[in-house]
């Protein structure tokens, strides 16, 4: 846990380090990128987390899968019971500043969605590998969210390029992504695991 600890403190540190205006020409291209995946052009009803901070940006890509007509779902955490469900977002006036500033949505908005409805999850971290696992924030939210799917679902993390390494350390409850999008390349960990 210590090590993960201390990647998580230099991953924020190298993200920090990120200016603002690069950032957002990063997270523009991630955008392309991601249009350009058949997985996100095929699906329908998309979870996508609410950047905070220095995150890539997600506000261009739910404005981009509104205007295809597609439906958004955002996460919703149960605070007493520490899980993450999905809650539909169906514009942005829905969301309100939260826990530690963290964008939320009002509660007289949130429609509590069966997670098995999601096509397609887009999800942050704070690192990810080559094989698709990646360091969060420790909360274990999108692990535990990931595992309440009774089918697999189409799972793509995004992050800068600068958050990408070789490997990292994993415990048998990690979940790996199936995509990874960064603003300079599209990694498939499948592909990896063919080569081994």
């Amino acid at each position: 846990m210590e090590i993960k600890r201390q990647l998580r403190d230099e991953a924020k540190a190298v993200r920090a380090s990120i200016p603002a205006s690069l950032r957002k020409e990063k997270s523009a291209y991630i955008l392309q990128s991601l249009i350009e995946l058949p997985a996100f052009q095929e699906a329908n009803r998309v979870f996508c987390f609410v950047s905070f901070r220095d995150e890539v940006e997600t506000r261009p890509i739910l404005d981009y899968l509104w205007a295809n007509d597609k439906r958004v779902f955002i996460p919703y955490i149960h605070q007493k019971k520490n899980v993450m469900h999905a809650s539909e977002l169906c514009n942005i006036d829905e969301l309100e500043v939260g826990y530690f500033g963290v964008m939320e949505q009002k509660e007289a908005f949130i429609q509590l969605t069966p997670v098995d409805e999601i096509d397609l999850v887009i999800t942050p971290g704070l690192l990810f590998d080559l094989e698709g696992y990646r360091v969060g924030y420790g909360g274990g939210y999108f692990d535990g969210f990931f595992a309440s799917f009774k089918t697999p679902v189409t799972k793509i993390g995004i992050c800068f390029q600068e958050q990408i390494r070789s490997t990292l350390p994993r415990a048998p409850y990690d979940i790996p992504v199936d995509w990874i999008v960064t603003d300079q390349l599209i990694y498939h960990p499948a592909d990896k695991k063919k080569e081994a």
